[in-house]
């Protein structure tokens, strides 16, 4: 299976963005701040790769109802290809390596299983 069809995270970025959120988060709900949110909100977008996904303060407000921290600056640092074409074979590949970690729960070079699963939900849609 071709490196771009397997996820992969970029530590330095989601280390970066989580920076961020949590500066951010020390500051919410104090007026005298929203220039200074404002600016990182800005400054933290460019770290957002994922598709259809956007970070604002009512991400940050509400994501712990649904994921952690690190769930939460995984899924939007994520890289997912959009693919016009691929080919059988990495197709066949890649539900292999899907079914074979829903049946061991094991994920390849020990991403955390929602980051997995998270990837290729988003790659399919």
């Amino acid at each position: 299976m071709d490196d771009y069809l397997k996820p992969h995270r970029n530590l330095g970025t989601e280390r970066q963005l989580k920076t961020i959120i949590q500066k951010i988060q020390s500051l919410i709900h104090k007026p005298e701040n929203d220039t200074a949110i404002r600016d990182m909100l800005r400054e933290a977008s460019k770290f957002v790769n994922a598709p259809n996904r956007v970070l604002d303060l009512e991400a940050i407000e509400s994501y712990e109802g649904w994921t952690d921290l690190d769930g939460f600056v995984g899924e939007l640092t994520m890289e997912v290809p959009t693919l016009f074409f691929v080919s059988k074979e990495n197709f066949i590949s890649v539900i292999q390596l899907v079914r074979e970690v829903i049946d061991t729960e094991h994920t390849p070079n020990d991403l955390p299983l929602d980051y997995f699963m998270n990837f290729y939900r988003e790659f399919f849609y």
